[in-house]
């Protein structure tokens, strides 16, 4: 054993860190709708917490559509934009479930205290998303110089421009095209990425990702079926004037974690 571990200690850095990566557990396609029962356990369990941060959530969105009112071009790519945070943005509600797992009292305080026992790793999650975020928002910006002409309309009539006039079939397409490959790209790396970084300490970021993709290739169907229920509950909270999100972000935030007990050893 003693020769193993000095051996290992000799490995080349990336090697260690393969040697030491958590195994990824295959599961059933069903399984997301456990986490959600799970996630809803969570938020039952501590509703104070749960609501008090999902108001915060939903502040924040909104906050993203008031500043979209004055760039009514850009609104789009804010509102998707703050989905492509999201996976951060959810980390007190991690924490919270992590609390109730282990048998604490859940305090909203002192999860957003716990979140960044891993600071590093988690600040540098954060600048990732961050680029995405910026990356988007130009090429957002781009497609709409591209593919829509004439004068700008307030925030109401552009939608109806161009989702219901027919002439700007193109921008609409591009929009929801490259959003849905920046949102894919994020859900692969960060999937069970902020979770673990919360649950390890000694975690850093390219295990964390690595295992998020390791976690996606597993469980191709599930995760497929988990992504659309994420897009479909998020599209409900903003189809309430964001008051759901109040509700679905907590949710959704409370049952990333269960989805990352569930798939990472």
């Amino acid at each position: 054993m003693d020769h193993v571990a000095h051996v290992t200690g000799h490995l080349p850095r990336r090697a260690r860190q393969a040697a030491d990566a958590p195994e990824v557990r295959r599961v059933t396609v069903t399984q997301p709708l456990r986490w959600l029962k799970r996630g809803w356990e969570d938020l039952a369990h501590h509703p104070a917490a749960s609501l008090g941060g999902g108001l915060a959530v939903a502040a924040m969105g909104a906050a993203l559509i008031v500043a979209g009112r004055h760039l009514p071009h850009l609104a789009p790519t804010l509102v998707g934009g703050f989905l492509l945070l999201a996976p951060l943005v959810a980390l007190p509600f991690h924490a919270l479930s992590r609390q109730r797992l282990a048998g604490a009292r859940p305090d909203l305080g002192e999860a957003l205290a716990d979140g960044w026992r891993n600071a590093g790793s988690l600040g540098l999650f954060g600048l990732v998303l961050a680029i995405a975020f910026l990356l988007w928002e130009r090429v957002g910006a781009v497609s709409f110089a591209l593919l829509y002409g004439g004068l700008v309309p307030d925030l109401s009539n552009l939608l109806v421009d161009v989702l219901l006039s027919g002439r700007y079939t193109a921008l609409a397409v591009a929009f929801v095209g490259i959003g849905a490959l920046f949102a894919a790209a994020v859900f692969v790396v960060g999937v069970v990425s902020v979770p673990m970084l919360l649950d390890r300490e000694d975690g850093d970021l390219i295990s964390a990702i690595a295992t998020s993709v390791r976690a996606c290739r597993a469980s191709p169907a599930a995760m497929l079926l988990w992504a659309a229920l994420i897009v479909t509950l998020m599209a409900v909270g903003y189809a309430t004037a964001l008051l759901g999100l109040i509700v679905i972000f907590p949710l959704l935030g409370h049952a990333s974690w269960h989805a990352y007990r569930d798939m990472v050893e």
